[in-house]
């Protein structure tokens, strides 16, 4: 019996032209890190890739955890997210997701309606629960190398971000008990890749012991 998720940590990224920023703050904690380098990346990634470490975010399996592979793999951060924005369910290679795989629950998943055209934005979430509503004013398509007091603004946009999913996770779990159901579900299955799949895919895979 492996351990599993006995660490969780909630994430967001933000992509310019010429920046890569990753925020993370470790679940219920007061306790941040804040990466902007490749190589700080791939550190945090080979040390939190096991199945001890739950990564949570809001649109993560749509967007971040696509863009991060992409990145570790040596790629340009912001040709991804443009891949991702303009095409059409984008994903980096199978070889590259395989590589970098790692664990993610994603607080999108279980708000989204698949009947909305759109979703749910974080956003739209924040307005429900009443939060102050940080809207980051450095434009996302600069040209240029950020000056320090833009990336001071970014960081502080990306944490609100973070700390706003932390409380939608904790929000949804009191009313669904989602999150702690998923977990132990991959508990019970001993099989913590259950955590990124769909509902229907994961209930398949317990069912044939995959």
């Amino acid at each position: 019996m492996i351990i599993i998720f006995e660490f969780k940590f909630v994430y967001d990224i933000e992509v310019f032209p010429k920046w890569f920023l990753f925020v993370a703050k470790l679940f219920k904690e007061d306790k941040w890190v804040i990466i902007d380098n490749r190589e700080d990346m791939f550190k945090f990634w080979t040390t939190h890739n096991s199945p001890k470490w739950l990564g949570m975010n809001y649109n993560g399996h749509n967007y971040d955890d696509n863009v991060i592979r992409w990145y570790l793999n040596g790629g340009d951060p912001y040709e991804a997210s443009k891949n991702i924005i303009t095409g059409d369910n984008w994903r980096p290679p199978y070889q590259v997701t395989k590589l970098f795989y790692f664990y993610s629950y994603d607080a999108f998943t279980r708000v989204v309606d698949r009947n909305m055209a759109y979703g749910v934005s974080l956003k739209t979430l924040e307005g429900y629960m009443g939060v102050p509503i940080d809207e980051d004013h450095v434009p996302f398509d600069l040209q240029r190398e950020l000056t320090p007091e833009e990336k001071a603004v970014v960081i502080h946009y990306c944490k609100s971000d973070v700390m706003n999913t932390e409380r939608v996770i904790i929000a949804q779990n009191k009313l669904t008990g989602d999150l702690d159901g998923r977990i132990g579900l991959c508990e019970y299955a001993n099989n913590p890749k259950l955590i990124n799949m769909t509902k229907a895919r994961a209930a398949i895979a317990v069912l044939q012991g995959d």
